[in-house]
């Protein structure tokens, strides 16, 4: 009832048949009673970051009338509130925590003048580390050497932020896992095909939290790798190869096959491949022709296959040309004749052509008389007048073959002297006797051959050859004729024209 002010009226009556009475009146004032209102001491308070933190900060005021209360926070943290009723509610996010908060709270009356109070306390908000988070990946197929890279970076919603290592729990080999969780991947030759399990496990650290400074997580998933099989693939060669007799064919035909695994290839060359033409374990062609197949064209026809049995075929021809080679003529010694001595050279020509070719001769230069037949027989006889005299016998061959590839015809040459001695009658200068044997001694002419001839009357007309003639080697030549039981013999010397 304060404040206000109250009019008191009293009646005061007697008993009387009449009652009599009187009256009179007063005011009272009645004043309010303000003191003003008044906070609690609070403690402070240690709250973890991200629960929820909920203190009762009633003011109490024994003012009559109770006054209205006004509650209000001097700078509170984010997310910290104070209903009407002075109830201090805050959930301390991620970012404040750790951190130490000072609350202070006023709270004031609607007198006249206002009143107020205030109070305060600390609440240390403790850092809470939180695991961190790897997403779910699928699980995936590769196709061979196909390169795998997987973003398996972790969340963390620690504040401040933490650091997090990676580490692989299961994985194939050489598999690699970076500093940000991204995987990488490329499969061996011996990993195809195969099934692998990937689980990468993911670390945090977080030196500012009361519970666990290190917490993980982890995730799986499958790698399928399958095997390729597409079948090799021999290359495109020259529709046309030509070669040359003698020539020794060399073809790279190895097929590509990006099989993974790798498959064994097998080749062979098949029909019409001319025959003795091989082809190895890596596609390489080899042939030399025979003489049967010069000049010829030839289809090769090459088949591969892989372990898997897919095949490929190539086919392309080579020609085989024939080629003239020129004749040879043998290399001729310079010869010596005595007088009209007779001359006879074979000169022929050899030739390495597979094939029969035709070969004329022609003397180039030579005596006159001198003949060279179509086999390159030389023949002459020096004429009285060609004695003596030097000679230049220079003969051409020449060869014929219709069907070579570069020429028809190719010539080969070669030259020698003659030289034409006048004769000398050999003359006996010397006859001795030696153990039962005639050493007989006779001027001679290098390189002219010489025949012995004896009997063992000079009356007689039946000469006897010493065997066999003798071809003398300088100006002076001597032979032995055993006499046996003569008692004497007569020696002559012939020159052998």
């Amino acid at each position: 009832q304060g404040p206000g002010s109250f009019q008191i009226t009293t009646v005061v009556s007697d008993n009387g048949l009449i009652p009599l009475r009187a009256t009179n009146s007063f005011s009272v004032v009645v004043n309010a009673v303000h003191n003003g209102p008044t906070l609690p001491v609070q403690t402070n308070v240690i709250v973890a970051e991200l629960t929820s933190l909920t203190v009762t900060n009633t003011a109490s005021d024994a003012d009559t009338p109770p006054p209205v209360l006004t509650y209000n926070l001097v700078n509170p943290p984010s997310g910290l509130t104070i209903s009407t009723n002075g109830v201090i509610s805050w959930v301390p996010s991620e970012a404040q925590g750790p951190g130490t908060n000072s609350i202070t709270t006023i709270v004031t009356d609607n007198s006249v003048p206002p009143m107020s109070a205030t109070n305060s306390f600390t609440v240390v908000v403790n850092e809470i580390n939180s695991a961190p988070v790897l997403s779910s990946q699928a699980n995936r197929t590769l196709v061979g050497l196909q390169t795998l890279i997987v973003t398996n970076s972790a969340t963390d919603s620690d504040i401040p932020v933490n650091s997090l290592s990676y580490a692989f729990q299961s994985a194939p080999t050489g598999a690699a896992l970076d500093t940000n969780g991204v995987i990488t991947w490329t499969p061996a030759m011996g990993q195809v095909p195969s099934t692998n399990v990937f689980t990468t496990v993911v670390t945090d650290y977080n030196p500012w939290a009361v519970n666990n400074q290190h917490l993980t997580a982890t995730n799986s998933f499958t790698v399928v790798v399958s095997a390729i099989h597409n079948g090799p693939a021999l290359p495109v060669q020259p529709s046309l190869i030509t070669i040359a007799e003698w020539t020794t064919l060399l073809v790279t035909n190895t097929a590509i096959d990006a099989d993974v695994p790798a498959l064994s290839l097998t080749y062979s060359l098949f029909s019409p491949s001319p025959a003795n033409a091989q082809i190895d374990s890596n596609g390489v062609i080899t042939w030399t022709p025979t003489d049967a197949q010069v000049p010829s064209t030839n289809t090769f026809n090459t088949l591969v296959f892989d372990g898997g049995h897919l095949g490929a075929t190539n086919t392309f021809t080579v020609v085989v040309n024939h080629l003239n080679i020129a004749p040879a003529l043998p290399n001729q010694s310079n010869r010596v004749l005595v007088g009209q001595q007779s001359l006879t050279v074979t000169n022929m020509a050899t030739t390495t052509n597979r094939h029969v070719v035709s070969m004329t001769y022609q003397l180039l230069a030579a005596p006159a008389a001198a003949t060279i037949d179509t086999n390159g027989v030389i023949h002459w006889t020096p004429g009285s007048g060609q004695v003596p005299s030097t000679n230049v016998f220079t003969t051409v061959v020449t060869n014929y073959d219709p069907v070579a590839a570069n020429a028809q015809q190719l010539s080969a040459t070669n030259s020698f002297t003659v030289t034409v001695l006048q004769p000398r009658p050999p003359t006996i200068s010397s006859i001795n006797m030696n153990n039962g044997q005639a050493v007989i001694t006779w001027d001679s002419m290098a390189n002219q051959i010489y025949r012995l001839q004896y009997c063992d009357s000079l009356v007689s007309t039946n000469w006897q050859n010493v065997t066999p003639d003798v071809t003398a080697t300088g100006p002076s030549t001597t032979t032995t004729n055993a006499i046996g039981s003569s008692l004497w013999r007569f020696f002559r010397v012939l020159l052998v024209p």
